[in-house]
């Protein structure tokens, strides 16, 4: 089965999260930070990564750095989920490496077409 790492600081729009990638077929995992998400995708080796941009300890943008420039993690793609809605955030989060950008509250289709996109 598919995995999911769904990384949020908060529980429940993780839990939101996960039930629409389980919706999707994809066995979710969580990390409530960026490091622990870091940490979590090189044990789990998710099919993809649903990033939060703005959490304590690590945010989203230093943990898909650092998940982009290690070549065992470096092929998983990172989907950025954030209600940092400034166009500049946009740039940030493609700067930092992931591959797709969306806006909380999202579309569940849009993210659905997007990720069918990127995993195959």
């Amino acid at each position: 089965m598919m995995k999911a790492l769904v990384v949020d600081d908060s529980s429940f729009l993780r839990r939101l999260i996960c039930d629409a990638m389980q919706r999707l077929g994809f066995n979710p995992v969580e990390a409530s930070d960026g490091a622990l998400a870091v940490e979590m995708a090189r044990r789990e080796k998710p099919t993809i990564i649903l990033m939060d941009m703005i959490m304590p300890k690590m945010d989203g943008y230093e943990a898909t750095k650092i998940l982009k420039n290690d070549p065992k993690t470096a092929k998983i793609p990172i989907i950025a989920i954030t209600s940092q809605i400034l166009p500049e955030e946009r740039k940030r989060a493609e700067d930092a490496g992931c591959d797709a950008f969306f806006e909380k509250p999202y579309n569940f289709w849009e993210l659905r077409e997007t990720i069918k996109e990127l995993i195959k």
